[in-house]
């Protein structure tokens, strides 16, 4: 789904005790937290394992260092307004209170190497990953593993307009799109995911890629709560009917495992809405867990499209993620909840504990249904009560 803008500078205060809509107060009983994760991880079958037994990854999505192309909002807006926001330090001992065991962390090849390589060198942005340096440490000295997310919406901020309320793109960076009015996102994206190039760009854009996932997973191979990454951002299928993602995987999987042996792979199908599979066979790699995100009108939609795609990976013998859902409502921006939102995430949260599936809950802060009310800047304690319903 699209990455919204994080609340940056000012950090929200987490200890008021009024939920998001209509300012009632609310019991202070805390639930107890998730089950801490000890890094590193493996896979065990469909059982996720830690040095403290089997775990599950259950937390929120942070996006707020994916726009952008190597700029921050706060300093150097560009034409779009946009830009990568970083993490406020509020936030890390706020998912640790709140009990969550995760974070997926938002990043983008745009903001790393804003600049083509020169003589076969890459141009690291350092101020950028001194951001997401500091994202990583912050979580992780809160006990709080981290899910590395290498994020595209619309492929890349050199895509202008491409969809109704969206002024940018954001994932690759602009340089491989010398001529952007020659393709569409959507026919760039298959074009990538297959392994070839477009009008005017490099010969292999996905070994720059592999290189980017490379160096970010090199940089925090130290670090045990940095336990998994996420290999590509929700793949399209609209008019890529014949793609094969597994190479793909495969690849950027290789390089991400040459440089940190120790990393999960999650390999994502497409976004589930309305059914349908991408993936027909599992990546054949060890330590890799299969993810999807989810995002139905409500649960009597969503259980069945859950219940789906569990079944097509029953044989699989890998663990289950949803990387990404949110708020069960109609589609569209602005939409308000569903009526029936809080006990069907109940609902949810009872299935996804039963068969042992993690998530990701979109997002922490700063979009329309965000668990932060992007208005109030409260947290919306009801629905904090009800994700905690399924650690």
């Amino acid at each position: 789904m699209v990455a919204s803008v994080a609340v940056a500078a000012v950090g929200v205060a987490l200890l008021i005790l009024h939920s998001g809509g209509g300012g009632s107060r609310t019991s202070t009983a805390t639930p107890p937290p998730a089950k801490r994760i000890f890094g590193p991880l493996h896979t065990d079958g469909q059982r996720l394992v830690g040095s403290n037994g089997t775990v599950r990854l259950l937390g929120l999505d942070e996006p707020g260092l994916v726009s952008g192309s190597g700029n921050n909002k706060l300093t150097n807006p560009d034409s779009c307004g946009d830009g990568y926001l970083p993490v406020p330090d509020t936030e890390f001992d706020d998912f640790r209170r709140l009990g969550f065991n995760s974070v997926r962390l938002g990043v983008s090849w745009a903001n790393m190497e804003p600049d083509p390589p020169t003589a076969g060198r890459p141009a690291w942005n350092r101020r950028y990953l001194t951001a997401v340096d500091d994202a990583v440490r912050g979580f992780t000295s809160q006990g709080i593993a981290v899910v590395l997310d290498m994020h595209a919406n619309n492929l890349s901020p050199a895509f202008k307009d491409p969809k109704p309320g969206r002024c940018e793109g954001s994932g690759l960076p602009v340089w491989l799109f010398p001529q952007p009015e020659a393709t569409t996102p959507t026919s760039a994206e298959c074009t990538f995911l297959k392994g070839g190039s477009w009008p005017g760009g490099p010969s292999d854009p996905q070994a720059g890629y592999a290189a980017a996932w490379s160096m970010l997973a090199r940089r925090y191979a130290s670090n045990e709560l940095v336990v998994a990454a996420d290999i590509f951002n929700e793949p399209s299928t609209a008019g890529c009917r014949d793609l094969d993602m597994l190479p793909f995987y495969r690849r950027v999987g290789m390089a991400i495992r040459a440089a940190d042996r120790n990393l999960v792979l999650i390999y994502q199908d497409n976004a589930a809405h309305h059914g349908g599979y991408l993936l027909t066979s599992p990546l054949e790699m060890p330590n890799v867990v299969y993810s999807f995100h989810l995002y139905p009108h409500d649960w009597a939609d969503g259980e069945p499209l859950l219940a789906a795609h569990l079944e097509h990976v029953s044989g699989w013998s890998q663990p289950v993620w949803i990387g990404e859902f949110g708020v069960f409502r109609e589609k569209g921006r602005g939409q308000e909840p569903d009526p029936h939102w809080l006990p069907d995430l109940a609902a949810m949260m009872r299935y996804c504990r039963e068969r042992g599936v993690g998530w990701a809950f979109h997002q922490y802060a700063g979009g329309r249904g965000s668990l932060v009310d992007a208005d109030t800047r409260r947290l919306r304690v009801d629905w904090l009560r009800g994700l905690q319903g399924g650690f």
